[in-house]
């Protein structure tokens, strides 16, 4: 996964024949610094927080755990989730500073949300099972729309209600939830406008 630095550089994190290590990268492409990560890492999620540093959590041999990167690629904390949120999982920034961990092959019904630090704030149960789902947070609302999941036997085992979507606050409360016209298993993606 890669994600957009506050300096205009680009960290590269994990993935199958390199998960557990990162990289940073310029505009031009040059290395600038790489390293090891605290934990292997492969299809897990990333957000950038409001502080600039980068949280990275979940992924397969690693599901348990996060931890939070700088700009220049150095560890700032690592930890382990309530519970643990193998492939398949979403991250999402809430409420400027938290972030809103869903899903994953292991746990699919549960939800979690973690402050800027790592430090844990609140979990809870999601409305369906939901693994290689789509996860936005709405800019108007701050709300995180979730959407479809699984059933892929190889990625996201049988997990998953690809027909259907739910909606939570940033404190992770259920608003509503509904059916959508086809199903949106893994691979689909979602656009705000």
């Amino acid at each position: 996964m890669k994600t957009g630095l506050n300096n205009g550089n680009v960290l590269l994190v994990g993935g199958g024949g390199s998960s557990g290590t990162w990289e940073i990268r310029n505009g031009s492409g040059a290395l600038v610094s790489n390293g090891s990560l605290w934990a292997s890492r492969v299809n897990h999620c990333e957000v950038k927080l409001s502080t600039g540093n980068v949280f990275l959590g979940g992924g397969m041999s690693a599901s348990s755990t996060y931890e939070i990167r700088d700009q220049n690629g150095a560890l700032v904390t690592n930890g382990t989730f309530f519970l643990g949120h193998d492939s398949g999982l979403t991250c999402n920034l809430v409420g400027g500073t938290n972030v809103f961990v869903a899903g994953g092959n292991i746990n699919p019904s549960s939800w979690e949300i973690r402050n800027s630090g790592g430090s844990f704030v609140s979990n809870g149960t999601l409305a369906a099972q939901r693994a290689c789902h789509t996860a936005l947070t709405q800019s108007n609302t701050g709300n995180v729309l979730i959407v479809g999941g699984g059933p892929d036997f190889v990625k996201c085992t049988a997990v998953g209600s690809p027909s259907t979507w739910e909606l939570r606050n940033s404190a992770g409360a259920f608003i509503s939830s509904g059916s959508l016209n086809k199903d949106r298993s893994e691979g689909h993606t979602q656009t705000e406008y």
